[in-house]
């Protein structure tokens, strides 16, 4: 009961964080270093990421895909150990996504990537930008990382990623308040 009550107070404490935005206009195709096999996220498959992350977060992407979200998954031996997800913008009108990044009309934004620790140096990520980008080369492409996410930094410069800008926000609970974009 503590530890709830905990968490939910300090919930409310305000959080600073970077976003940095790359685009990508020419997409470097990259291999991983072990065979991967990707496939696009359905409803029937979406608890297949349960090999390496929470309920909690097969629940955020049964919200993606309600939402026509694009999402990949890359197994090895028949496990999930990479995805990453995309939002369209197909309409004419801007479009805010994740509560902070302007969307700007036939644009996607890339998101929410993350790879199972026991993978990672092994180009994982970079196949899976690769990927992306190839089912998405009909849109200006916009990826985003965590400030302090150097090696996926490093990723998405390897497949082409160009620094577009970086986000310097205030979080609290769910809300972003924007504080620069430098």
């Amino acid at each position: 009961m503590f530890s709830k009550l905990f968490l939910y107070i300090v919930s409310f404490i305000p959080k600073y964080r970077d976003f940095i935005i790359y685009e990508i206009s020419s997409c470097r195709k990259i291999k991983a270093e072990i065979p991967l096999e990707f496939q696009k996220v359905t409803i029937g498959n979406v608890e297949d990421v349960l090999s390496f992350r929470t309920t909690h977060i097969s629940h955020i992407f049964k919200s993606f895909l309600s939402n026509d979200g694009l999402g990949v998954y890359g197994y090895y031996k028949g496990k999930v150990i990479v995805h990453g997800w995309a939002v369209m913008n197909k309409t004419s009108a801007h479009k805010i996504v994740n509560g902070y990044f302007d969307l700007s009309p036939g644009a996607v934004l890339i998101h929410f990537c993350s790879v199972d620790v026991k993978y990672r140096g092994n180009k994982v990520y970079q196949e899976l930008l690769s990927v992306l980008c190839g089912q998405l080369s009909d849109y200006d492409i916009y990826i985003d990382t965590d400030g302090n996410n150097y090696s996926a930094q490093k990723a998405i410069q390897r497949v082409g990623g160009i620094y577009k800008n970086k986000l310097s926000m205030l979080q609290c609970r769910s809300k972003f308040l924007l504080i620069k974009k430098s």
